[in-house]
């Protein structure tokens, strides 16, 4: 098994590339996005329980993508159009259930959990309960963690664990499966459907992975 502190650092990896997968297409982006992939494959992968979604979508970055490949179906997916949203990447959309009134108390709810966290969110037009946002949180988490593991600071790194835990708990995995399956639902481009299989997938493993690591430390559930 690797090291714990190398464990985390490669989730770090994981979760700032599907941040950066999720946001609207640049050409500087997509370069970012193929090396990126690049990178993390040879990591090894093979033996992660994502990497069968994982395949099928670097196996489209290694393809010849381009930006203008992407930006339309992006925009049809994820922004906003004549009828509105149609895959709203938000957590709020699918917490308040269609009721107005709840959205401001779920956006609320996620803006005290970053700042219970010590995070706050400056220079992203995104709203804060935004996939990219939340992804971007999940991989400054596990860089602190993998900071304070190379430390030897194991109690901070543990705490850590149990904040990403929380935070899987509390928002991704609880939205995640409704966005997927409203964007399959849609109709996405191939890209777009084996990226948000990839992200789900990855997701729900690294929630089975961190408990697993828990038990291994002595955390309690």
């Amino acid at each position: 098994m690797k090291p714990a502190a190398e464990i985390a650092r490669l989730r770090q990896g994981l979760y700032r590339f599907f941040a950066g997968a999720l946001a609207p297409p640049q050409p500087e982006r997509l370069g970012e996005l193929v090396a990126a992939a690049e990178y993390l494959e040879a990591m090894d992968l093979s033996g992660y329980a994502f990497y069968r979604e994982w395949r099928a979508l670097a196996s489209l970055l290694e393809s010849d993508l381009t930006v203008m490949d992407l930006a339309a179906e992006h925009v049809r997916l994820f922004a906003s159009g004549t009828n509105g949203v149609l895959c709203p990447p938000i957590e709020s959309y699918y917490r308040s259930h269609g009721r107005r009134e709840a959205i401001a108390d779920v956006v609320a709810a996620v803006e005290q959990d970053y700042r219970d966290l010590g995070l706050i969110t400056i220079g992203s037009s995104d709203p804060p309960d935004h996939l990219v946002t939340q992804l971007e949180i999940m991989s400054t988490l596990c860089a602190r963690e993998s900071a304070s593991r190379l430390m030897q600071l194991e109690v901070e790194a543990t705490d850590l664990l149990d904040a990403e835990a929380r935070f899987l708990h509390r928002h991704l995995t609880g939205w995640l499966p409704d966005l997927r399956a409203r964007v399959h639902a849609a109709g996405p481009s191939d890209f777009y459907a084996a990226l948000v299989d990839a992200v789900h997938a990855y997701v729900t493993h690294d929630r089975d992975l961190i408990a697993g690591l828990r038990r291994w430390s002595g955390a309690t559930a």
